[in-house]
């Protein structure tokens, strides 16, 4: 169980199963953020679940209503093979996505978990995905 505390340079999250303190600035994409649960992965994509677009960015959301306490939600991101072929594209778009998820997130109510997945066939240009994740995640916030 953890219990989150912040101030205005860093937030603190008490681990309290085992006793110790994880420091973590705001705009830091920690593990415990990426979701890696293969169960929530299948309830993200098997149910008839929202999604919202800001092209070439679409998101797919899930919420589970366990605590109304605001909370960072879980991400996944994902490219696909078919439209880009080499390995260092789909890594270069993953690692733009994150980097703006990273600077614009946003604490939401409950336990949410996102799946961004890029659509376009061409790679982004410099500063689109950057000046569209704040818009996507408004349009989140409001579904």
């Amino acid at each position: 169980m953890r219990r989150l505390t912040s101030n205005l340079s860093s937030i603190r999250i008490e681990d309290i199963s085992h006793g110790k303190w994880l420091f973590f600035m705001p705009n830091s994409l920690p593990a415990t953020e990426r979701l890696k649960s293969l169960k929530l992965i299948q309830k993200l994509f098997n149910r008839n679940n929202p999604s919202v677009s800001a092209y070439p960015l679409r998101a797919v959301i899930y919420r589970e209503s366990s605590s109304e306490e605001p909370q960072y939600p879980q991400i996944l991101i994902t490219v696909s093979k078919r439209n880009f072929k080499k390995a260092v594209d789909r890594n270069h778009i993953k690692r733009q996505i994150r980097e703006a998820y990273r600077m614009s997130k946003i604490q939401f109510p409950g336990n949410v978990i996102l799946a961004f997945i890029y659509l376009s066939k061409d790679l982004p240009q410099k500063g689109q995905i950057k000046h569209l994740m704040p818009i996507l995640l408004n349009k989140i916030k409001s579904v």
